[in-house]
């Protein structure tokens, strides 16, 4: 959380300063994303430290034969993928018949920007009506019923400009991104801050570099010493054909983990892509409500297997007398007298004992 706001510090202090001009910290790179020379810039910190990509658009928006021209700011991740907008001071964005944003409206063009299911991907600017002649937005109403709720109300046009504008650059962000920073000393840096946006785009470089490895033996280093969103990508980036050889790695890796979303990575390709072993079994099983957050899906996966072992019933039996948590509590007793048919000779005989 900490490196979160940091991180969040950072950027609007970086942002404050773009909005005065070009500064030190603005470095062209000469990507020109439409016909009106509209170039991205390259944000960093005094340090030199990357930060985003933005661009100070001027576009002209035509509804009915008339233009509006737009000055608006865009902002992309290192990966190429749009992170917001914002207007310098005294601009605003208008409708039809100049109508004024509404607050509503300058959060709902966000949301319109940042959607990449968007129906707005699917249609040509000609193409937004159903009929070539007709006006749009809140003039005839003749806006395709397909596009319903992709749109700001009365700016459909703005809204579909900005929507492409802000994808356009991905390809060539990314390239900027691997050639100049990660050819830089900047590398792990952006590998290990996730909220750059170039994790992914980091890792599939290092993949390319060791393109003779394995993967997953490019990826356990990083895998073993780290817990943390990074953590959870790389368990993801490892391909179906090389899960069996990856069992120790992410048994290991969950046993030791702490972090939630690195566990339900790996209970997501436990129980889709594998037949789990029995120290996979019993290691969900040692794990069993140990974090809150992966206590159903760990119950779920449980469920699903027919064939436990007879450690398992043993763990689960002592989760049961340890457990704190008297709903949880129940729910692993459920799940074990489920199981009653069952029940080893062994482990029958110590019930009986505790009886």
């Amino acid at each position: 959380m900490k490196l979160v706001n940091q991180t969040l510090i950072l950027l609007f202090f970086v942002l404050v300063k773009a909005h005065s001009g070009l500064s030190q910290d603005t470095i062209r790179t000469n990507i020109i994303i439409d016909s009106l020379e509209n170039e991205i810039f390259y944000l960093t910190t005094e340090e030199s430290r990357p930060i985003a990509y933005f661009s100070p658009v001027f576009t002209p928006v035509c509804v009915d034969g008339t233009c509006y021209p737009i000055k608006i700011n865009l902002y992309w991740d290192l990966g190429g993928n749009y992170l917001k907008y914002n207007l310098d001071y005294n601009e605003i964005l208008t409708k039809v018949e100049h109508l004024p944003f509404s607050d509503f409206d300058y959060g709902l063009l966000h949301r319109v920007i940042a959607n990449n299911k968007s129906a707005l991907a699917n249609f040509t600017i000609y193409e937004l009506t159903t009929d070539a002649e007709s006006k749009v937005d809140g003039i005839t109403g003749a806006t395709r019923p397909e596009l319903q709720g992709a749109f700001v109300p009365d700016a459909l046009y703005t809204s579909y400009t900005l929507w492409h504008l802000a994808r356009k650059p991905k390809l060539q962000l990314e390239e900027f991104t691997t050639k100049q920073i990660f050819h830089s000393q900047f590398f792990h840096h952006v590998l290990a801050t996730p909220q750059l946006g170039g994790q992914e785009l980091a890792l599939n470089y290092l993949l390319e570099q060791h393109e003779n490895m394995a993967v997953r033996d490019v990826l356990a280093p990083i895998i073993d010493s780290t817990d943390n969103q990074l953590t959870a990508k790389c368990i993801a980036f490892i391909p179906e054909f090389e899960l069996v050889q990856s069992r120790e790695l992410l048994v290991s890796t969950y046993s030791k983990s702490g972090n939630a979303e690195v566990k339900k990575c790996i209970l997501s390709r436990w129980g889709n892509e594998v037949e789990l072993t029995a120290l996979e079994l019993e290691t969900v099983a040692n794990n069993l409500g140990s974090q809150a957050t992966t206590f159903e899906r760990e119950l779920r996966l449980l469920v699903a297997y027919k064939e436990w072992t007879e450690n398992v019933y043993f763990i689960l039996l002592n989760k049961i007398n340890h457990s704190t948590n008297m709903m949880r509590r129940e729910k692993i007793k459920r799940l074990l007298y489920s199981r009653e048919n069952d029940f080893p000779r062994k482990f029958k005989r110590q019930l009986k004992e505790r009886k």
